[in-house]
């Protein structure tokens, strides 16, 4: 009867084990196709060498990547702004200049943002200007964000600003 009832615990357990499932799939920004006549392999950045072995109607995939499931991913790069905006001197212990080619046709917002998210400062400039001096003299030491946009919403510049005393 022991042995009965030891049998019947293990196919029980067995059983739970075997039901357990891997999910297979993969994050990557890189990998590739490998082939030749008799062997095809992919690969991705980041994961050990893994590959397909074909034979007629055989399949014997190793290890988790599966082609199926890669999902690629990349970043975008923004395209340049017509409107080249400097921001000097950096560090600097009281004036930011910004300065900026006079052909923009849209007004702009200045805002000044600490690292806690919070707008210090926030001014609109017309069109007819080419330049601007922000006093930082009344702030604390620290890193700034300086963020200049068109009134439309487009980002124009952004800059990271060091205050020194």
């Amino acid at each position: 009867m022991k042995i009965f009832v030891f049998l019947i615990f293990a196919l029980l357990i067995c059983g739970f084990a075997h039901s357990q499932k891997l999910e297979l799939k993969i994050l990557s920004n890189g990998g590739g196709l490998l082939s030749n006549a008799s062997v095809k392999m992919t690969y991705t950045i980041g994961e050990p060498v893994t590959g397909k072995i074909l034979n007629g109607a055989n399949i014997l995939s190793q290890g988790f990547q599966q082609t199926w499931k890669i999902t690629h991913t990349s970043l975008q790069e923004l395209p340049a702004e017509h409107l080249k905006i400097k921001a000097f001197p950096n560090p600097t212990q009281d004036i930011i200049n910004l300065s900026w080619e006079a052909d923009h046709s849209e007004a702009m917002m200045i805002d000044l943002i600490d690292l806690n998210g919070k707008t210090l400062f926030r001014q609109t400039i017309g069109n007819t200007t080419n330049e601007k001096q922000i006093n930082l003299a009344d702030y604390p030491e620290g890193i700034y964000i300086l963020k200049i946009n068109a009134i439309s919403g487009k980002q124009l510049g952004i800059f990271k600003i060091l205050k020194t005393n």
